[in-house]
């Protein structure tokens, strides 16, 4: 039992004086990295976007989305983001995002927006692409906004 252990620690790194025969090898890698042109990002960026143009909206699932997070921030406009509430509202700051078009306020919603505070599924972690899709089409109805269909 007693050389059991001693031989499990010794090999767990234990003891190092008792392995003297022990020889080290020392492996040295290179990793060689290759710089994509910028044509070669906007193609992979543009493959990873998905078509949303034929997903059918349910407005009542987005009124239900919309009211448990989207309104928190888009109800008053915290940290620019367009607003619905009376006296806040602008069309004009709604329109000008539907005509980037349902795919790109798609990618904008499930990954966030970088420079901004929209986060990775407005914080809706457990929200499916159907419910972000719901929630848009319906803040973007209240907000008498014509979303792009591209």
């Amino acid at each position: 039992m007693v050389l059991f252990f001693g031989m499990l620690m010794t090999s767990c790194g234990g003891d190092k004086k008792a392995s003297t025969t022990e020889t080290k090898t020392t492996e040295t890698k290179t990793t060689e990295v290759k710089k994509e042109e910028p044509a070669a990002k906007e193609e992979a960026k543009t493959e990873e976007m998905k078509d949303f143009t034929k997903f059918t909206a349910d407005l009542a699932n987005g009124k239900k989305v919309y009211s448990k997070t989207c309104i928190a921030c888009h109800f008053t406009g915290v940290s620019g983001a367009p607003a619905l509430k009376e006296g806040k509202y602008k069309l004009e700051d709604w329109q000008k995002r539907a005509d980037l078009g349902i795919n790109t306020l798609m990618h904008s919603a499930i990954n966030g927006k970088p420079g901004t505070a929209m986060t990775a599924k407005g914080t809706c972690s457990d929200c499916s692409e159907q419910d972000l899709f719901d929630a848009i089409h319906y803040m973007y109805g209240e907000a008498k906004a014509t979303i792009a269909n591209k």
